[in-house]
């Protein structure tokens, strides 16, 4: 967990960091006052000749025996609790009408590129939510036959990126105009004609705010009081209903009227791609599970493991009761306290160029929404995502018939589509350590189905943004390939030689790419602890 130095720390005044001489006092100081409310907590009081009174010896072997029986369950409950609120926190800036320019920053090469995005929303459950939609034309340099001697397009299936916790769309947007500079970059050949012809591949590029989160919220919300906010709750099964609502409403019924060329396309796919990152692809992956139907292929972007943390007292079902909204309404406070949303940014990046003190600006400002404390109360008393063992029958009465699970693990073990993997490795949270277990429990699956996993140097929890190049480059060849291509293709060429490394430059450096296995990713004992507990 961290120090409650952490929070209160001076800064240095030339770097605008922390001052780690600082962080070390108070570290010292905070540890001071926890042995002294450690020792009023468990010390038995004495009668005035000093001797132990029955009644606290009695409470004192009660305490001990407590904390001696529950050693593994305090461990992993700690280490789940540091995990999702550092993977949540880290991001917990949403998108939202604020008066700060969108897209804005001191270094933003991918953020020049014109392509056009467009805003607009659907309703789920009554609520209005906020989607964007983007057209992105890919070339590729392998040739791609006419499918009719008419036909010179062919439609990609449509791509949905998930954003982490607390972001809204536009923490795509980089992504989204990357992808679109390497198609630019890229061409193929017509083989009806004897030159390159830009473009032979188009998508639409779909992003989504979940409902309490960006612009998605519910009318009139106040402080989870509101007529439109009563019994909702915020939580991972309510999002991916979303998202499954989203694909099955907006998604899959969009027809060849949503591009705007003038080329003959096909008739658009029956399944999308969906590509997340943090929490994002911890609900790809329970949506992918829930409904295979649906979903073409799975792209997990430093996903987190774990998410809902399910306290007791409370079900997540709004209004909250006094305890959870005032502890949520606390923890919301200093969340959204510019000097702790620049620690969390930068312990999620690894370069400081990659976000600005206009990003954590519109941090601020969208964390005033009349529903956030609520919003977040329900976050954190919210139970995990969970499946049917029969995902694919009808609901039934009986228990015996239906046993539901929660564990991440049991659902990447159910996913029938390919999966790629493209984690930062330098992650303090979701660490390649959790990209080793998730590809051995996709490595329990039938045969002939396909995972991979790329690894990204001097890159941290969230690549679509601080990589977006990176991402792209990998991306790209996977998204153009068919089901039987995507175990051959190169997603990152050999390179020449161990000292000319497959290497993609961003505006604040250069990420070097690199594919693994699961036993060549290496594990220290912090991150095997890690991984067993979590």
């Amino acid at each position: 967990m961290l120090d409650v130095g952490f929070f209160y720390s001076t800064r240095n005044s030339r770097s605008g960091l922390l001052d780690p001489i600082t962080i070390k006092h108070e570290s010292t100081t905070n540890q001071r006052q926890t042995d002294t409310i450690f020792n009023e907590i468990f010390a038995p009081q004495t009668d005035h000749g000093g001797r132990y009174q029955r009644q606290d010896i009695h409470r004192l072997h009660l305490r001990l025996w407590k904390f001696t029986f529950f050693p593994m369950k305090i461990i992993r409950k700690t280490l789940q609790l540091t995990i999702w609120l550092s993977a949540c926190l880290v991001t917990s800036y949403s998108y939202s009408n604020s008066n700060v320019p969108v897209g804005k920053s001191s270094a933003r090469n991918t953020e020049t590129s014109p392509v056009p995005i467009s805003s607009h929303t659907f309703l789920f459950r009554s609520h209005p939510i906020t989607y964007e939609t983007a057209v992105v034309r890919f070339p590729t340099k392998i040739a791609v036959p006419p499918q009719s001697p008419t036909t010179q397009y062919r439609d990609v299936s449509p791509v949905l990126l998930l954003n982490g916790f607390g972001v809204g769309s536009f923490h795509q947007h980089r992504l989204i105009r990357a992808l679109q500079q390497q198609s630019d970059q890229s061409t193929v050949t017509d083989k009806n004609s004897n030159r390159d012809e830009p473009a032979s591949l188009a998508t639409i590029i779909y992003t989504l705010d979940y409902l309490g989160q960006g612009r998605s919220w519910p009318v009139d919300s106040n402080d989870g009081q509101s007529e439109a906010e009563l019994g909702l709750r915020y939580c991972g099964q309510t999002w991916v209903d979303q998202i499954v609502a989203f694909l099955e409403t907006i998604v899959l019924p969009a027809r060849e009227s949503c591009f705007s060329s003038t080329r003959h396309y096909t008739a658009p796919p029956e399944r999308v791609h969906l590509v997340g990152n943090s929490v994002g692809g911890h609900l790809a992956v329970f949506v992918a599970a829930l409904r295979p139907d649906l979903v073409a292929s799975v792209i997990l972007l430093n996903a987190t493991p774990v998410w809902g943390l399910n306290l007791p007292g409370w079900t997540g079902h709004l209004p909250a009761p006094f305890l959870p909204k005032t502890i949520g309404r606390f923890l919301f406070d200093q969340i959204r306290n510019l000097n702790t949303i620049e620690q969390y940014l930068a312990a999620a990046y690894v370069h400081r160029e990659a976000f600005d003190a206009t990003l954590m600006q519109q941090i601020r400002a969208c964390t005033e929404s009349q529903g956030g404390h609520a919003a977040f109360a329900s976050i954190l008393w919210s139970p995990p995502v969970t499946l049917p063992t029969k995902p694919n029958d009808a609901p039934s009465n009986t228990k015996n018939d239906y046993k539901k699970i929660n564990a991440f693990d049991e659902a990447l073990s159910r996913l029938e589509c390919d999966v790629l993997l493209c984690f930062g490795a330098d992650d303090p949270w979701c660490k390649p350590a959790f990209a080793a277990r998730m590809l051995r429990a996709l490595g329990q699956r039938p045969t002939g189905k396909v995972q991979r996993y790329v690894e990204l140097s001097s890159v941290g929890h969230c690549p679509n943004h601080e990589a977006p190049n990176a991402v792209a480059y990998v991306l790209l060849p996977w998204l153009l390939s068919s089901n039987a291509q995507r175990q051959q293709i190169a997603l990152v060429p050999a390179p020449l030689s161990e000292d000319k490394r497959t290497s993609v430059r961003e505006t604040w450096g250069v990420t070097e790419l690199t594919e693994r296995q699961a036993d060549d990713i290496s594990l220290s004992l912090v991150d095997r602890l890690a991984v067993l507990f979590v």
